[in-house]
């Protein structure tokens, strides 16, 4: 499966536990903002996860 097929709830996940670790108990999942032309939803996901872990994303540039 590629990062265009993964859904929402899968990047969250992926995002929350990337900070948190993989014995955490999950959070709620948020609902799926609409999605920019640059992007995908799973990769939207992975962002929100880890800002609801409490991490933090800096551009790189």
């Amino acid at each position: 499966m590629s990062v265009v097929d993964r859904s929402f709830s899968d990047g969250f996940e992926l995002g929350y536990r990337l900070i948190k670790g993989i014995h955490v108990g999950m959070p709620g999942t948020p609902g799926c903002p609409g999605t920019p032309g640059n992007t995908t939803p799973f990769l939207q996901g992975i962002e929100a996860g880890i800002k609801a872990a409490g991490g933090m994303l800096t551009k790189q540039g």
